[in-house]
């Protein structure tokens, strides 16, 4: 009985998913380098990303603000005051932005 048809075919069947395992770590790695570049990239601008609720994306602002405000205008307004809320005496409607997690 022949076994070499079963065992070429085990053999690139072996050497398939070793190469998806390969791919599926450089992928990884790669995703991981991106995200610590671009941590670094924002630090050295002095910026941190929010997400503005109106547009659904994400922007880049000043850092060093504990409150970050959008107005469907397009308009920021960044605060270390809590108590701070620009819908009072404004007719625009402000949402406050998250930080981009």
């Amino acid at each position: 009985m022949y076994l070499g048809n079963e065992v070429t075919r085990y053999i690139a069947r072996t050497s398939e998913e070793i190469s998806a395992m390969t791919r599926q770590q450089y992928e990884k790695q790669q995703r991981t380098d991106d995200r610590m570049h671009e941590q670094f990239s924002r630090h050295i601008r002095g910026v941190e990303s929010y997400h503005n609720p109106f547009e659904d994306r994400d922007v880049d602002l000043p850092s060093g603000y504990r409150e970050v405000w959008v107005s469907g205008r397009g308009e920021y307004v960044l605060s270390n005051d809590s108590n701070f809320d620009p819908n009072v005496g404004d007719t625009a409607e402000w949402r406050r932005g998250k930080p981009r997690e």
